[in-house]
């Protein structure tokens, strides 16, 4: 689908106008300016086909280069692309961990955000030039439904995404459509990349496990929140996702997995509001971290917080209002920087954002702050946001 803006003209026919709304024209207290049979204007998205061609290889040998090209006769080939399968006997590798891309239609003339998004992806392979792969941890784009958004974040990566594959987990912008009162996109995720799908199950997404040189990979989808008799309490994430998960894991550490890594959109742990003040998170947060600790869980990959996040080892408990304590870990030294040995927690990381919009570290500010900024977790005293 397409963006388009109209104004009404004075018979009450829609004019398409090629232009901004800007401040100067609009009264921003008016929330309804975007509404159909308003006197100023509405928004609009134009149906139009399109295809989603997806591939699968297979006969594939470990610790292989491979070369591809996308397209056809009639329309021409994209460049040469390129991947490289995991050794059969590797003990380190190497991966990029990005998040919430996130541009926006409105923004795409303006403050070109997936170029931003796209910068990011080439910085990380600068940094890590022997990655093999990427991990994105949702919010692909702002507005699902608006095809624009998708086609921007791809076309600006196309360097980049032509030779590093990707595992994208689902984020609750994959789902929205231009409105809110207009339901979710349920299969934008999906048809535009090509993911393994779970018990028949895509719900703005889906959930999928693999393994890469030794470490086994779950992620999860955590827009799961909608009312069903498997999600009564419309959790991030439902019961038999929850269940899945479970045995995905313990089966993966029963093969023998040198490393274990989680990966979702919503967060458990964050420096900025989110992971306290999202309902559908607290449903489900203790049975994320008790799962997460009890079946050996090394790394979590979150994401929608938008603030660089990275917690001390942390080990389950009922105890408090974060179910976490931290591991007192063994630690060590290399090149400057201190890493844990052979912790028994589970750490959990943001990488920030990858396109324009930051959060703020909100419980660094103290309790004051935090209930100023974020009304519904004026729970919390001193002794909380310290913790």
């Amino acid at each position: 689908m397409t963006m388009a803006i109209f104004l009404l003209a004075d018979d009450g026919t829609p004019q398409e106008v090629h232009g901004y709304f800007t401040d100067e024209q609009l009264d921003r207290s008016n929330t309804e300016w975007t509404s159909a049979g308003s006197d100023l204007g509405f928004l609009e998205l134009h149906e139009v086909t399109e295809h989603t061609n997806k591939a699968t290889a297979t006969g594939l040998e470990p610790g292989t280069e491979y070369f591809f090209e996308v397209g056809c006769e009639e329309e021409g080939f994209s460049e040469v692309g390129s991947f490289r399968t995991s050794a059969a006997d590797s003990e380190e590798f190497s991966f990029i961990h990005y998040t919430d891309t996130q541009n926006t239609y409105w923004n795409a003339n303006v403050n070109n955000e997936a170029a931003y998004g796209a910068n990011t992806l080439e910085l990380a392979r600068e940094t890590a030039p022997k990655a093999l792969f990427a991990l994105h941890t949702g919010d692909f784009v702002e507005t699902a439904a608006v095809e624009d958004e998708w086609v921007d974040n791809l076309d600006l990566s196309q360097k980049s995404n032509l030779r590093l594959p990707h595992a994208y987990t689902p984020g609750n912008h994959d789902e929205y459509r231009l409105r809110y009162q207009d339901g979710k996109s349920l299969e934008s995720f999906n048809n535009h990349t090509n993911v393994p799908i779970t018990n028949d199950a895509v719900t703005g997404g889906s959930y999928y496990s693999f393994d890469h040189s030794g470490a086994h990979f779950v992620i999860l989808n955590t827009n799961d929140n909608k009312a069903s008799e498997d999600n009564p309490e419309q959790g991030a994430i439902g019961q038999k996702q929850m269940k899945w998960a479970k045995q995905d894991i313990a089966q993966a550490r029963e093969n023998g997995a040198n490393w274990v890594v989680l990966a979702y959109h919503k967060p458990v742990y964050s420096a900025s509001y989110h992971a306290l003040q999202d309902e559908d998170v607290q449903v489900t947060r203790e049975d994320f971290v008790q799962l997460a600790d009890e079946l050996g869980v090394d790394v979590v990959m979150q994401g929608h917080d938008h603030n660089l996040t990275r917690t001390k080892s942390l080990v389950y408990t009922p105890d408090n209002f974060a179910y976490g304590a931290v591991e007192d870990t063994e630690k060590k030294t290399i090149d400057g920087v201190e890493h844990h040995v052979n912790p028994d927690g589970v750490t959990y990381v943001i990488p920030n954002t990858s396109g324009t919009k930051a959060y703020a570290a909100i419980y660094q500010k103290g309790a004051d702050h935090v209930a100023k900024v974020r009304p519904k977790l004026d729970w919390m005293d001193e002794a909380d946001t310290d913790y």
